[in-house]
């Protein structure tokens, strides 16, 4: 469980900021909406599994990335006692947001997310499933 958490946020880190330019409308910080990955989480928890587990380990994470008007970004990451965070730009094109990170460890990558009324909606593929991670506007 920890491991596919750890992969959660490191793809919310490289999700998060992005490519070249940005748009004023999306411009704002956004922080990830623990109940819905929550939910997200729990319904691919065996059978038996404790629920509370997954909860326990949200309510310690720290997710939230500032989109800046003048198209860069940064990201910050907590979880399970691990800072981890990076810079990038942003772009808005339409319903999507584009967005390249270089994270701590120097490495930089592009992904591509929904953006609909202050909320961003990523969706990445971990361990053949898909999962989305919703960031709402503070």
């Amino acid at each position: 469980m920890k491991k596919n958490l750890f992969g959660l946020g490191v793809a919310f880190l490289f999700s998060i900021l992005s490519a070249c330019g940005g748009a004023a409308s999306a411009a704002g910080v956004y922080e990830l909406d623990k109940e819905a990955l929550q939910k997200t989480m729990a319904a691919e928890l065996p059978a038996g599994a404790p629920a509370e587990m997954v909860k326990g380990m949200l309510d310690k994470m720290k997710m939230s990335v500032e989109l800046k008007a003048d198209g860069t970004a940064v990201a910050t990451v907590n979880m399970m006692g691990k800072d981890d965070g990076g810079t990038g730009t942003w772009k808005l094109a339409g319903d999507t947001i584009s967005m390249t990170m270089k994270g701590k460890d120097g490495k930089e990558d592009t992904k591509s997310a929904k953006y609909s009324n202050g909320v961003i909606t990523i969706t990445e593929e971990q361990n053949g499933k898909k999962v989305e991670m919703i960031l709402r506007r503070k």
